[in-house]
């Protein structure tokens, strides 16, 4: 099987309208293919002639290159105009492709020892002299950048200065991410005497930045974290590293707090102490015991100083693997022992209500501790035990097993009939519905575990033997909800069964939501979404088609008023620009601006997604100056570029986008003239 992919598509040339055929490389094995890569290395790989005019027409496409027997094996060049996760779910794919091909050729690490390279950059990567070849670049870049700066010195200065704050603006962001996560004090104290520049001004102001955009996150933990540290930065800078590191280590009332945890009757209360005051984790209190046991030792006091090392080793402890399990090791057989006679309990129960009653009462049934016990139980009753017996306990493992899946009150009605057996399903579906949107909504927020979360919770609810008895108004909203799962979690692995998936449960939402239904304009707009990803993934013809009909389809069913309708206009813009980018239809690309301007013109001014809109608009006025040459449309396309950047802030992820388009823009503007 073939390594190197090559597609056909359809073409119409901007000059002479004429429609021809050609073949585009997106995969390219340079053993099979060696005569490509120089192509590829000038830049002419996909430039195509028109059969009719001669006129020459190049393709912005990915491109991957295998490398038989070299290291790294794997080069992957995006797309010049696409985005970061444009460019990720493109790679996916084509690596997914030569993963099938490669066979049994394919090894694990390739992906991992994939070399990114722009397209620019692409002579050097693979050139037998890389310095040689990135020199000569370096100073034709430093030439075309100073002809540039002459040309332009209003354009440059502006470049030059949001260049250098987002330089400043990243370094910031690395050395108080590496001075918040420090292990110790004292490691933060070494940290900020090496690095003094975090006591400025700027950074000062740059950190008070970040925890407003924190705190409106609502992500509470990593707030009380930025905020303890500004505290001590604000502090050091009033009086000193050494003075203000010295009240943070040494913390007023550590004595009392240590004699309190010596003293206490039982071990159970020595945990709530520990859990009420932390700090007794903090290494530093070790050198607060270490300097105790010191005195002790000279006192030459064996028993007190035995007592002192009890506890400062099950502090370590704590710190290794947390409080409950450490103070479990403390009392094994005490808490086992208990456990034990619960388990019991819930096992000769005499009737399942009873059953129910006890695991109600007693959670602790459904931790892992129990069901490790049981099986170790039914493990040994293999050996000699009867089969009834087992066959009993067994019962009862899988019992909590489902119960910490579906809830206590669930199992019991569907399987047992205790209880409202339909009551229990709504509320199973309704507490599940809960768990898997608060999982979505942590995976929104950046909590990257909390998405597969969420798709095994609505599958939950999918497979569920009784949901398919549900009314049309919850199950098309599980489709809907369940189905962005699933794009999410293509978005993000690029595994294309997500996808399909994902489209899948989206035309079942759509089916089943009312015409009248204002879901119905959302679960539209997200189905097209999808179905433009399998066009870019596929190139089916049928899904870009599909695509943009849906995405009408949600303008139509909205309300003029809707505050979402940029958004659905927007997605309409994006999808029409795919497909021009394709077929190269010229009332594609009109009709794209005229939905990019639309979603601008509606959006009002706190509207988060405009600079997006601003920003397509113009990449799409440019592509239409390329096409037709009208140079009104690329002072437009400039003006209207520098709206998105001041629109952005600095430190926005599409701040680059937007830089790189305004550069595009003014080279373009500069060749003109």
């Amino acid at each position: 099987m073939k390594n190197s992919l090559i597609q056909q598509t359809s073409l119409t040339c901007p000059i002479c309208d004429n429609t021809f055929e050609s073949e585009i490389w997106f995969i390219i094995d340079t053993n099979e293919k060696p005569d490509l890569i120089e192509k590829a290395l000038v830049g002419t790989l996909n430039t195509l002639i028109c059969p009719q005019c001669g006129n020459q027409v190049s393709i912005d496409a990915p491109l991957l290159i295998y490398l038989a027997g070299q290291e790294p094996r794997l080069v992957f060049s995006p797309s010049q105009s696409t985005s970061q996760d444009e460019d990720q779910q493109q790679a996916y794919s084509l690596l997914e492709m030569i993963h099938q091909t490669l066979g049994e050729l394919w090894q694990s690490d390739m992906v991992d020892k994939m070399m990114i390279v722009p397209r620019n950059l692409l002579s050097v990567a693979l050139s037998q002299d890389p310095q040689t070849a990135l020199k000569q670049i370096l100073e034709q870049k430093s030439a075309d950048l100073e002809r540039f700066r002459e040309e332009f010195p209003e354009e440059y200065n502006l470049a030059d200065e949001i260049s250098d704050q987002l330089m400043q603006d990243r370094f910031f962001l690395s050395a108080f991410r590496n001075f918040v996560e420090t292990e110790t004090w004292n490691d933060s104290q070494q940290y900020l005497e090496q690095h003094p520049e975090l006591l400025s001004d700027q950074a000062v102001n740059f950190l008070a930045k970040l925890i407003e955009k924190v705190r409106a996150q609502e992500d509470k933990e990593f707030l009380s974290l930025l905020e303890e540290h500004y505290a001590l930065i604000e502090r050091c800078r009033k009086i000193g590293i050494d003075s203000a590191f010295s009240e943070k280590i040494q913390p007023q009332g550590l004595p009392q707090i240590v004699r309190e945890f010596f003293y206490a009757k039982t071990w159970e209360e020595s945990r709530i102490i520990v859990e009420q005051h932390p700090e007794l984790l903090d290494p530093e209190t070790d050198k607060f015991l270490d300097h105790l046991k010191e005195i002790i030792q000279s006192e030459k006091s064996d028993e007190t100083l035995n007592f002192i090392e009890e506890h400062l080793s099950l502090l370590r402890r704590c710190r290794e693997i947390g409080i409950q399990q450490a103070f479990v090791e403390k009392e094994p057989n005490a808490e086992s022992l208990s456990l034990a006679l619960v388990l019991q309990e819930f096992i000769e129960a005499n009737t399942w209500s009873e059953s129910k009653q006890i695991l109600e009462n007693h959670p602790e049934l459904l931790s892992d501790d129990a069901e490790n016990l049981l099986i170790k139980t039914i493990d040994a009753n293999r050996i000699q035990g009867s089969q009834n017996i087992i066959d009993l306990f067994e019962e009862h493992l899988s019992i909590l097993r489902e119960s910490r899946v579906l809830g206590v009150n669930v199992v019991f009605a569907l399987q047992y009939g205790i209880g409202d057996r339909w009551e229990e399903i709504g509320k199973f579906m309704e507490e599940a519905t809960r768990q898997a949107l608060d999982a979505e909504n942590r995976y929104r927020q950046g909590e990257k575990s909390a998405l597969e979360q969420a798709v095994l919770a609505w599958e939950r609810i999918l497979k569920h033997q009784f949901f398919c008895l549900g009314p049309d108004n919850f199950r098309s909203a599980a489709f809907s909800n369940s189905g962005g799962i699933y794009l999410f979690r293509y978005w993000e692995k690029g595994v294309y069964e997500d996808l399909t998936q994902a489209i899948d449960l989206l035309e079942r939402a759509v089916d089943l939501t009312l015409k009248d239904s204002p879901d119905l304009p959302s679960r539209l707009t997200k189905l097209g979404t999808s179905l433009r990803d399998r066009f870019v993934y596929g190139s089916d013809p049928q899904d870009i088609d599909k695509a943009i009909q849906t995405q009408r389809q949600a303008i139509s069913f909205s309300s003029v008023d809707s505050p979402v309708l940029p958004i659905y206009y927007g997605n309409l813009g994006t999808a029409l620009a795919t497909r021009y980018t394709y077929r190269a239809d010229l009332e594609d690309l009109d009709n794209a601006i005229n939905a990019f301007q639309k979603a601008s013109d509606l959006a009002t001014s706190d509207t988060p997604e405009i600079p997006s809109f601003l920003n397509n608009t113009s990449i799409a006025l440019r592509d239409r100056y390329e096409r037709i040459g009208n140079i009104s449309d690329l002072e437009q396309a400039l003006i209207v570029c520098k709206q998105a950047i001041s629109r952005l802030p600095l430190e926005s992820h599409s701040m680059p986008k937007c830089l790189q388009n305004l550069g595009n823009i003014l080279r373009d503007r500069y060749m003109a003239k």
